[in-house]
């Protein structure tokens, strides 16, 4: 390991504020609920009595995020040591104030990004708040699973040739499904023009700490790294991490715009949550995510041997190109049963009791992390032995695994590669100051978007503000507003309207 385990195995800032508690110092000041006395009894019971007297400010002893020098310094240097950075700062607003705060940090209004089109839509708002115009690189897409694999060396090399004024380059890395991009050629290349790479590696956090996993985006060179460390790291929800290295970023620079975008009153629970997460990888990591690999291993094994359902392999990403999968996603379709992946995860939650992270017209996506055994996921795989038995006895067409639905899939299945790239009108910036109005979506098409549409999860835009309405994007909106997919940006009575640039 690079890193010395008994340093790692400190935790400065959860050490230090149950120091603080221990004292019994009578609080004169906020929060106001002191140590859960002046709060309802009913979120003091649910969150366990131990909790909310660590709910603290900055009084002294505990260090200040806006200016650390103590415990909150020293727990973020062992993040640097811990994930192989140069400096770690810790985002109490989730992984999107990261990604917004690299954004501000890199490019001056007017300056343009090179970024893919799946990238998430919390770059929207970096974009936005600098001015910045985005260039966008058609991720390859992969026909059968329906989900786009991510962007390659040559396609990055294709943008950089043909935008000279480029500034930046964001990448995705993973992607939802898991999948990686070759993102060490892509920094080497970026570098060759001096240009800053951001990666956007909120759902790899745990990557640099199994040997089985793909390589981390700071161990590939990237200048700029972004870890939601809630969504695979065992932190709380909404505490995340940022990581720079190299001499392309300002590092003053992109402290003074954490200072700006991140809250005076940061989260001391979100905080301290990091601290212990951070500890857990680096003394437990290997361990840990190595079962959580053999317990997914475990559960593509029995599918593959199950007619009607499939799980995405590592095999199946790398034969699609310079690409990596991470093991511990599963992603998995019952199209050869007729269902689709809405249909599939419904069946799960209401028939067995689980929910997964995320489904849509193709496939369902399962998390499996440390969180799990051989009995989450023994209960996972019997669900499923479960509904595929249960349609298996049904009369179904069957696709024969040819690339295409079946034939009692809706058309809206059809690949989002079809609608990248509608026509821009204006930043997205321009389009965000812009007078606007609703409008029923059949009259959309020909109109410049105000807002951002994006499918929730995974978050990725299908049009950002400023660009045109195609008819093709219409025509997939309406077709899905049916299936149960929760789209952000569609507004009215089921989310039959959209907003456009123009006066009211």
């Amino acid at each position: 390991m690079r890193f010395d385990e008994t340093e790692q195995a400190k935790t400065p800032l959860l050490t230090a504020l149950l120091e603080h508690v221990q004292r019994g110092l009578l609080p004169f000041h906020m929060p106001a609920h002191k140590a859960g006395r002046g709060t309802a009894a009913l979120l003091t019971q649910a969150l366990g009595a131990g909790t909310l007297p660590l709910d603290l400010t900055e009084v002294p002893g505990l260090d200040d995020l806006h200016r650390p020098a103590g415990a909150i310094a020293q727990a973020q240097a062992l993040a640097a040591n811990a994930f192989g950075s140069e400096e770690s700062f810790f985002l109490v607003n989730g992984s999107t104030g990261g990604l917004q705060a690299a954004l501000l940090a890199c490019l001056q209004p007017g300056d343009a990004v090179l970024l893919p089109r799946d990238a998430h839509r919390s770059v929207l708002g970096g974009l936005i708040l600098a001015g910045a115009r985005p260039v966008f690189m058609p991720p390859r897409y992969e026909s059968f699973w329906g989900f786009p694999l991510g962007v390659t060396a040559a396609e990055v090399a294709r943008g950089l040739a043909a935008n000279p004024r480029l500034r930046a380059i964001l990448l995705l890395s993973p992607n939802y499904h898991g999948v990686v991009p070759d993102i060490k050629e892509i920094v080497a290349l970026a570098h060759q023009y001096g240009l800053p790479v951001i990666v956007d590696e909120a759902h790899g956090a745990h990557f640099p700490f199994h040997p089985e996993l793909p390589m981390s985006a700071v161990a590939a060179g990237a200048d700029v790294v972004v870890h939601g460390l809630h969504k695979v790291g065992g932190s709380l929800t909404q505490s995340a991490l940022l990581h720079r290295q190299g001499q392309l970023v300002d590092p003053d620079r992109l402290k003074r715009t954490l200072t700006l975008l991140q809250s005076t009153s940061p989260s001391y629970l979100l905080m301290v949550s990091l601290d212990a997460a951070r500890m857990f990888l680096a003394t437990e990591g290997r361990a840990r995510w190595g079962q959580a690999i053999h317990l997914a291993e475990g559960i593509r094994e029995r599918l593959a041997s199950l007619k009607g359902l499939s799980c995405l392999t590592p095999g199946e990403v790398r034969s699609q190109g310079p690409f990596q999968l991470d093991p511990t996603r599963l992603t998995i379709t019952g199209r050869e049963l007729g269902l689709t992946g809405l249909e599939l995860a419904d069946r799960l939650r209401r028939g067995f009791g689980i929910e997964v992270e995320m489904s849509d017209s193709y496939n369902l996506v399962a998390l499996v992390t440390p969180g799990d055994d051989e009995s989450t996921m023994g209960r996972l795989t019997g669900a499923l032995e479960a509904i595929a038995g249960e349609r298996r006895g049904m009369d179904l067409p069957q696709s024969g695994f040819s690339g295409e639905p079946p034939a009692n899939f809706s058309e809206t299945t059809f690949s989002l590669a079809e609608l990248a790239d509608p026509p821009v009108a204006m930043t997205p910036r321009e389009a965000h100051f812009s007078p606007s109005r609703k409008v029923p979506l059949p009259e959309a098409p020909g109109r410049i978007a105000a807002g951002f549409i994006a499918p929730y999860p995974p978050g990725i835009p299908l049009i950002y503000p400023g660009e045109v309405f195609t008819q093709k994007l219409v025509d997939f909106l309406t077709a899905v507003r049916g299936q149960g997919l929760r789209y952000h940006g569609m507004y009215g009575e089921e989310e039959g309207q959209v907003e456009i640039l123009g006066d009211r």
